[in-house]
């Protein structure tokens, strides 16, 4: 039965239509510490919260990207991983920028 849905031949064809990735959440335990993290130290744009316990935040340009933050209860969080993307003359400066604001900051691959 055809659908009108194009068919593809290999998965390579539709990880190439994958321009990036939108979104990605993490789990906090204290929704507004952390809020006030990425709003007053990282300087992030609310773009969305609602009364399940979560925010949503604009990464770069708006419309681009989001991060959104969903408190959980403490033995719900685990250590995730994620990176923001940026380039190479930014990151000169973010070190010194995130100490400034009072941050440790550690060079994994160094350490």
């Amino acid at each position: 039965m055809d659908d009108g849905a194009p068919i593809y031949e290999s998965y390579t064809e539709v990880s190439a239509m994958i321009r990036g990735l939108f979104e990605t959440h993490i789990n906090v335990s204290q929704l507004e510490r952390s809020a006030e993290f990425y709003e007053r130290t990282l300087g992030l744009t609310l773009a969305y919260e609602d009364s399940r316990r979560c925010r949503f935040y604009w990464l770069g340009e708006r419309g681009k990207a989001m991060l959104g933050l969903w408190e959980k209860e403490p033995s719900r969080v685990f250590r995730q991983h994620y990176a923001f993307d940026t380039t190479i003359e930014n990151m000169k400066c973010i070190v010194p920028w995130l100490k400034e604001r009072g941050l440790n900051v550690h060079n994994r691959s160094r350490n």
